[in-house]
Protein backbone atom coordinates (compact mmCIF):
# COMPACT_ATOMS: atom_id res chain seq x y z
CA UNK A 1 0.00 0.00 0.00
CA UNK A 2 1.66 3.46 -0.90
CA UNK A 3 0.11 6.82 0.13
CA UNK A 4 -0.98 7.48 -3.93
CA UNK A 5 -3.56 4.05 -3.84
CA UNK A 6 -7.10 5.10 -4.89
CA UNK A 7 -5.54 8.24 -6.68
CA UNK A 8 -7.18 8.53 -10.35
CA UNK A 9 -4.09 8.10 -13.03
CA UNK A 10 -4.58 11.49 -14.59
CA UNK A 11 -2.86 14.08 -13.07
CA UNK A 12 -4.31 17.89 -12.93
CA UNK A 13 -2.59 20.27 -15.52
CA UNK A 14 0.33 21.69 -13.45
CA UNK A 15 -0.44 25.17 -12.20
CA UNK A 16 1.11 27.87 -14.86
CA UNK A 17 1.84 31.30 -13.70
CA UNK A 18 0.40 33.94 -15.74
CA UNK A 19 1.81 38.13 -16.09
CA UNK A 20 -1.01 39.08 -14.40
CA UNK A 21 -0.70 36.52 -11.21
CA UNK A 22 3.21 36.61 -11.01
CA UNK A 23 4.66 39.19 -13.09
CA UNK A 24 8.41 38.87 -11.03
CA UNK A 25 8.15 35.29 -11.97
CA UNK A 26 7.61 35.69 -15.69
CA UNK A 27 10.87 38.34 -15.55
CA UNK A 28 12.89 35.49 -13.54
CA UNK A 29 11.95 33.01 -16.19
CA UNK A 30 13.44 35.58 -18.81
CA UNK A 31 16.71 35.99 -17.47
CA UNK A 32 19.51 34.42 -19.25
CA UNK A 33 22.69 33.51 -17.90
CA UNK A 34 24.69 36.13 -18.58
CA UNK A 35 21.84 38.43 -16.64
CA UNK A 36 22.44 36.12 -13.04
CA UNK A 37 25.73 36.32 -13.07
CA UNK A 38 25.91 40.40 -13.43
CA UNK A 39 23.37 40.99 -11.01
CA UNK A 40 24.60 42.16 -7.91
CA UNK A 41 23.98 39.98 -4.32
CA UNK A 42 21.28 42.48 -3.44
CA UNK A 43 19.37 41.95 -6.93
CA UNK A 44 20.01 38.16 -6.58
CA UNK A 45 18.80 37.88 -2.84
CA UNK A 46 15.51 40.21 -3.88
CA UNK A 47 15.03 38.13 -7.22
CA UNK A 48 15.32 34.73 -4.99
CA UNK A 49 12.94 35.64 -2.52
CA UNK A 50 10.73 37.15 -5.58
CA UNK A 51 10.60 33.53 -7.26
CA UNK A 52 9.29 32.27 -4.11
CA UNK A 53 11.84 28.92 -4.69
CA UNK A 54 10.79 26.66 -1.27
CA UNK A 55 13.52 26.97 0.53
CA UNK A 56 13.90 24.81 4.49
CA UNK A 57 14.00 27.13 7.54
CA UNK A 58 16.31 29.72 8.07
CA UNK A 59 17.93 29.39 4.65
CA UNK A 60 15.15 31.30 2.60
CA UNK A 61 15.52 33.99 5.81
CA UNK A 62 19.27 34.22 6.01
CA UNK A 63 19.68 35.02 2.00
CA UNK A 64 22.35 37.98 2.95
CA UNK A 65 24.77 35.74 4.80
CA UNK A 66 25.18 33.45 1.60
CA UNK A 67 28.30 34.32 -0.31
CA UNK A 68 28.22 34.90 -4.27
CA UNK A 69 28.63 31.25 -5.48
CA UNK A 70 25.44 29.92 -3.65
CA UNK A 71 23.43 32.56 -4.15
CA UNK A 72 23.98 32.55 -7.93
CA UNK A 73 23.47 28.72 -7.94
CA UNK A 74 20.23 29.37 -5.79
CA UNK A 75 19.30 31.56 -8.77
CA UNK A 76 19.76 29.50 -11.34
CA UNK A 77 17.19 27.23 -9.17
CA UNK A 78 14.47 30.08 -8.89
CA UNK A 79 15.14 30.34 -12.87
CA UNK A 80 14.37 27.36 -13.48
CA UNK A 81 11.34 26.63 -11.06
CA UNK A 82 10.36 29.88 -12.81
CA UNK A 83 10.76 28.71 -16.58
CA UNK A 84 8.38 25.38 -15.50
CA UNK A 85 5.88 27.40 -14.23
CA UNK A 86 5.49 29.57 -17.13
CA UNK A 87 2.88 28.71 -20.26
CA UNK A 88 5.97 29.03 -22.82
CA UNK A 89 9.29 28.47 -21.53
CA UNK A 90 11.62 31.31 -22.43
CA UNK A 91 15.27 30.80 -23.43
Amino acid sequence: MTPYDGIDEEMPPAATITEIDHPEKLWIAELSSQDITQMSDRELTWAIRDSQLPLDGHVGQDLGYYGRETLERLMFLAREMCRHQCPKKPR
